[in-house]
């Protein structure tokens, strides 16, 4: 076999593996590429060290142990960069191990650090003689590949001339090669993707064109393909399927219908007949069948699709073995079915099945991250994660806070390394907890309706999807409303929206308004560094009471806002999705008896929760662990730090105020608490790790970062040694998912951004309150902005002392810490900002 036809036999696996969504694909291509390259490095007489490492690279892959495969596929680098007499003829064997890198991480979700391998991999490939074929290729596949994952980032632009600098080289050897069936696949591939990227982009009729010409031309070469060759029948069955659901779209974006109908009958007839195609296809199907039966006026058999749909989407995310990135996938297929469902139960005013389509479509990584054994995870996090924490050289926070194009090289390795570590040991404990957890929305509507009813609570259930949002809101009277989202022409203007007519809320749209160059949107007021606030507090103040009419406006319909207004209500629940979790709804503003009024200045606590089963499962948890079961030593555990160093991270003011406040906490609960001032960090772990304690209190500076998961973010604890990551006084997220504080009643943290960090849909941000729900605690004070030292130490005092109060009729377990919360701001309101 040439080298040619060799590298398009492992180019097509990986196609079968993109379709598949299994390993099997990858590891039939990763065992080619080490062969092959081997074979190439062979001929350059290159040593055997590269290859040995190629080889071990393969093996963990194969494994699923993708941090030793790249691990391994660094020292393959290492190796290949040692043979400096052969630098020029190790050229392509550097540009395959790139390439083969890329494809992990892919798998793994690390989208940015694949792309930076790809480019790698691209300049190398174009450095090599034309004449080449076999680096000719794979410059192709890279630039394929590349389109690929600009296309998953939405970079249509980019993803475009990527497609067409890749489509452009295939042409030309298909030209020389004219023959070889596994070149032509590849290219229908890749011709096949480029056409969905013009569905996808739909800019105009003109998208639409070249989307049908590419997309056909792929289906009708992979058909003819299917009839010349039986052994390759099963693998394009699913490219097949592929073709015809997007064809299928296609025709339905140009009306169609009739047309759109043959190519879903013949997905399902596939999917009838093949039984090892993945649940994906079949979501892919039934999703399609669904809309059509509802263009058609046929809205029981399009709910039953629809039902199916979302049945299969569950499969898929659920199936053992998953990629992040596939899992990831999975998971948009599920909120995009709920979001349909919930469009067309809200047409129909069928109120009930919209509360079960929202609750489908959220919580389900948090409600798994509650479900996972503790001791699984400590044991993954021991063999995957500390040990590539422990060997990081550069300080993740100086790293973080530095400009991208400052960052040194070797940082950006070894941080994604840690970054990969940690999603691997996730992964791995979810795999050995058992199948996800699923959440269960016909009970829990009796259940929260019950509830609702007994605390005379006002429930308020947000989602933020991609063509449209909704508002569920659950009154205590058992009244149920849906609401559609939307800004009206005037209302978009006050957020910069140049519109004329109504604007549906969308997760795009919610971007415009979170942040912009003006700098006045949603997180850049919010999210103001003090330092920043108090150069104009007056007028960032208004700025910032502005900025809640005008979200109170958006968020909360005219029939919620009266509701909020009647003084019949004693507390209210907010379930958000994605970005609004870090909105302060009890400080929005509203139109109450002719004025506008801060939801704070009634007396109705507020509590948030990242779904209703969720919030169940926490209320359970609230009363599991009774007073009697509390450590021997102290029920409270107050930790504070008050100097920090400033050669260690970034120059920390001293918080003598809040360190004060940890002492009068102290005095306050006498013998129940126990103070912490100033020690290291493994011994504060020692104190909470397994104490049972009912109240863990941390009065320090905290940081958090967009980027990683928010994996580097941390609570500062005691003195740093800067040597030892586990005790360099730096309490970060994974740390904090190793813990276990089961019994905890509630956790507080008045450090600044405890809250924040990268927003997921369906679920509470990467941030410490999701970190410590995990470990087991029930409830969780945190912030979501920059806090002033003065009023977190006297809103905790006030909080501290009504806590204190209640437990002189109360145990840990039944005081209400909502109700001491909301009256501690009420009397502290005048902090900005709110």
């Amino acid at each position: 076999m040439s080298r040619l036809r060799l590298f398009v036999c492992a180019s097509y696996r990986l196609f079968e593996t993109e379709c598949c969504n299994t390993v099997h694909g990858l590891e039939r291509l990763l065992a080619l590429l080490v062969f092959v390259a081997t074979n190439v490095a062979h001929a350059n007489q290159a040593p055997n060290a590269w290859e040995f490492h190629a080889n071990e690279a393969k093996q963990h892959i194969q494994e699923g142990d993708y941090i030793a495969g790249e691990v391994a596929a660094d020292n393959a680098l290492k190796a290949i960069a040692a043979n400096k007499r052969n630098q020029a003829g190790m050229m392509l064997p550097r540009a395959f191990v790139y390439t083969l890198r890329a494809r992990v991480l892919i798998e793994q979700n690390r989208l940015n650090a694949a792309l930076a391998d790809l480019d790698e991999a691209i300049k190398l490939f174009a450095q090599i003689p034309k004449n080449v074929d076999e680096a000719t290729f794979n410059l192709a596949r890279a630039y394929s590949e590349r389109a690929r994952i600009q296309f998953m980032q939405k970079q249509f632009e980019q993803s475009e001339r990527s497609y067409e600098q890749g489509l452009e080289i295939f042409r030309a050897l298909q030209q020389k090669h004219p023959g070889d069936t596994m070149l032509s696949l590849t290219l229908w591939d890749s011709e096949h993707n480029f056409g969905r990227l013009y569905l996808e982009w739909n800019r105009n009729a003109q998208d639409l064109g070249l989307a049908k010409q590419k997309l056909q031309a792929a289906y009708h070469a992979r058909f003819s393909q299917k009839k010349k060759n039986a052994d390759l029948a099963g693998r394009l069955e699913l490219a097949l399927v592929q073709s015809e659901y997007n064809l299928g779209l296609l025709e339905m974006a140009s009306r169609d219908l009739v047309t759109a109908q043959k190519y879903v009958d013949n997905q399902l007839k596939r999917i009838k007949l093949n039984k090892e195609l993945p649940p994906s296809a079949a979501y892919n199907a039934h999703y399609s069948q669904a809309n059509l039966r509802r263009q058609s006026g046929k809205n029981k058999p399009a709910y039953e699709s629809l039902d199916r749909a979302i049945e299969s989407a569950e499969k898929q995310r659920s199936l053992v073995g998953m990629t992040s990135y596939n899992r990831g996938v999975a998971q948009e297929l599920m909120i995009s079915a709920s979001e349909r469902l919930m469009e067309w139960k809200i047409e129909d005013e069928e109120i009930d099945d919209v509360f079960v389509a929202i609750e489908n479509a959220r919580g389900k990584g948090f409600a798994e991250d509650m479900a996972i054994n503790r001791q699984a995870f400590n044991n993954e996090l021991t063999k995957l994660y500390l040990p590539a924490r422990r060997k990081i050289s550069v300080d993740p926070e100086r790293y973080l806070l530095q400009k991208q194009e400052e960052r040194p090289a070797k940082g950006r390795q070894e941080m994604e390394r840690v970054y990969g570590a940690y999603r691997q040991a996730r992964h791995s404990a979810s795999q050995i907890a058992g199948k996800a957890q699923q959440n269960n929305p016909a009970d829990d509507l009796a259940k929260i309706e019950t509830w609702a009813t007994d605390t005379k609570t006002l429930i308020l259930e947000y989602f933020v999807g991609i063509n449209r949002s909704y508002l569920l809101a659950i009154y205590p009277n058992g009244k149920r409303f849906a609401y559609e989202l939307e800004l009206s022409p005037a209302q978009a203007k006050t957020w910069g929206l140049d519109r004329t007519d109504t604007v549906p809320l969308t997760s795009d749209v919610l971007g415009h308004l979170w942040e912009n160059e003006r700098k006045d949107g949603i997180y850049d007021i919010l999210a103001m560094p003090l330092g920043d606030f108090n150069k104009d507090r007056k007028g960032n103040t208004a700025k910032t009471k502005q900025l809640m009419v005008r979200l109170g406006d958006l968020l909360l319909p005219a029939k919620i806002q009266e509701g909020l207004a009647s003084g019949t209500l004693e507390r209210v629940l907010v379930v958000p999705d994605g970005r609004l979790a870090v909105i302060p709804f009890e400080a929005l503003r509203i139109t109450a008896n002719g004025s506008q009024r801060s939801l704070i200045e009634f007396d109705m606590p507020f509590s948030y929760a990242p779904s209703i089963d969720v919030f169940l499962q926490l209320q359970d948890r609230a009363g599991k662990f009774a007073a009697a079961e509390d450590n021997a030593d102290a029920p409270v555990l107050l930790i504070d730090k008050e100097e920090f160093e400033k050669d260690h991270g970034p120059p920390w003011n001293d918080l003598g105020l809040v360190s004060d406040q940890s002492q009068k906490c102290k005095l306050m609960f006498a013998d129940k608490a126990i103070r912490s001032s100033d020690e290291p960090e493994s011994r504060c772990r020692q104190l909470i790790d397994g104490k049972r304690r009912q109240m863990v209190y941390f009065a320090t500076h905290g940081m958090e970062f967009d980027e990683y998961e928010n994996i580097f973010g941390s609570i500062k604890l005691g003195v740093g040694n800067k040597n030892d990551s586990s005790d360099d006084g730096r309490l970060e997220i994974p740390e904090v998912y190793g813990m276990d504080l089961s019994g905890c009643q509630i956790v507080v943290l008045t450090a600044c951004r405890t809250n924040l960090g990268p927003a997921v849909v369906g679920e509470l941000p990467w941030g410490f309150t999701r970190a410590f729900f995990a470990a087991g605690a029930t409830r969780v004070i945190s912030t979501n902005w920059d806090v002033d030292d003065l009023a977190a130490s006297e809103i905790t005092e006030i909080f501290t002392a009504k806590v204190n109060n209640s437990l002189q009729q109360n145990d840990f377990a039944t005081v209400d810490y909502a109700k001491a919360l909301h009256e501690a701001k009420q009397q502290r309101a005048r902090f900005s900002p709110p």
